[in-house]
């Protein structure tokens, strides 16, 4: 079967963040052949797993194999969100689900453990860098190398990068 990519969902409600992330995926980290959705809120993240999983394996179909998920989101917070789509995969046969990354301005100890315990395989505080969230694209396989957007910047220019 030819690989046609995955899909990654971004999960926030802040329109910067939105805008932030969609302005990385699009100059610097998103391969040819991934698909980037963006949503506001968690409801619309499990509506898309349910709908991403009722997709016949075959075709076009694009798994999702990464969620960034904000933890104060409306309907459903983030943590909810990965319990349920845990379970909505589980229930439907699959092995794996997505990885987990929590995007979050709360980085305390109390509740880093209790991600890591509900599935969450990386944190990023807000407003993620550039650098961090290539550090864990890179670690988690989803991108093969990392040019930072200065550099890129500085090539289309025509210029040497410092």
């Amino acid at each position: 079967m030819k690989d046609v990519g995955r899909q990654i969902i971004v999960a926030d409600d802040m329109n910067y963040v939105i805008i932030a992330m969609k302005a990385l995926f699009e100059t610097v980290f998103l391969l040819d052949t991934d698909v980037v959705t963006y949503v506001r809120d968690g409801q619309e993240v499990l509506d898309l797993a349910r709908e991403n999983l009722k997709r016949p394996r075959e075709g076009d179909h694009r798994p999702i194999t990464l969620m960034i998920l904000d933890f104060n989101m409306p309907m459903l917070n983030g943590l909810e969100v990965i319990d349920l789509i845990k379970e909505l995969y589980w229930s439907a046969g699959e092995k794996q689900p997505p990885f987990f990354m929590m995007h979050t301005s709360n980085q305390e100890k109390a509740f880093r453990d209790r991600c890591l315990s509900l599935g969450v395989g990386e944190f990023a505080e807000k407003p993620v860098k550039e650098e961090k969230l290539a550090q864990i694209l890179l670690k988690g396989g989803f991108i093969k190398k990392y040019e930072p957007m200065r550099a890129i910047a500085a090539q289309n220019e025509g210029i040497q990068p410092i």
